[in-house]
């Protein structure tokens, strides 16, 4: 459950552009840009530290970066059309404010 968790916060951390902010500010190519690669580390560390390194805590590692990538593809498409429909949203508004 933790690792899902964490899954889920490397994941917003990304889609929310807190990742770019942190390596615009720090001046590096860090490994936060990747939602995959921020899951994959953090999950890894937090095994080890919270249990022994084991085959399972690297399975979990890999599934857990492989299910940020399907997580990051469904905020995008969630994204693009919050976009779309407040383009659309707005653009109703200028247009009855030009009518006035």
């Amino acid at each position: 459950m933790d690792s899902i968790l964490i899954t889920l916060c490397a994941v917003l951390f990304n889609v929310s552009g807190l990742a770019e902010t942190v390596t615009f500010h720090i001046e590096r190519n860090v490994v936060v840009n990747c939602s995959k690669c921020l899951t994959f580390w953090t999950v890894l560390t937090y095994g080890v530290v919270s249990t022994d390194f084991s085959v399972r805590t690297l399975a979990v590692a890999f599934g857990c970066s492989y299910m940020a990538l399907w997580l990051e593809l469904g905020f995008s498409c969630l994204n693009s059309l919050y976009n779309r429909l407040y383009g659309k949203i707005y653009s109703g508004e200028t247009e009855s404010g030009k009518e006035h």
